[in-house]
């Protein structure tokens, strides 16, 4: 559970307040994580991607497109990452940038 969506929770049962500035601050400490995850899941909503094992072959599939490479096709594999100091720290995800400059 997120340290901020507990506090915000202890906060509203206790009958001392917390000053609003420290909510604040909490929620930023979430939001580079939020942003991560808004950000995956906008350019790869209904995105399906096969690794087949046997061709040693993958296969991206996103709405009317695919794309077919294998492990020469790939230039770079670019992993992002959370910020290390997040409650969802092992969040991450990987793009493979193929020859010809196309994300997947």
């Amino acid at each position: 559970m997120n340290i901020s969506a507990l506090v915000f929770r202890v906060d509203q049962i206790n009958s001392k307040r917390i000053h609003i500035f420290a909510h604040v601050i909490l929620l930023f400490s979430w939001l580079p994580t939020f942003v991560l995850h808004i950000t995956y899941y906008f350019k790869n909503h209904s995105a399906i991607f096969i690794i087949d094992t046997e061709n040693n072959e993958a296969t991206y599939t996103k709405v009317a497109k695919e794309i077919k490479f294998n492990r020469a096709d790939i230039f770079r594999c670019q992993i992002t990452t959370a910020p290390r100091r997040q409650a969802w720290k092992n969040y991450s995800y990987v793009w493979f940038i193929l020859n010809n400059g196309t994300y997947v």
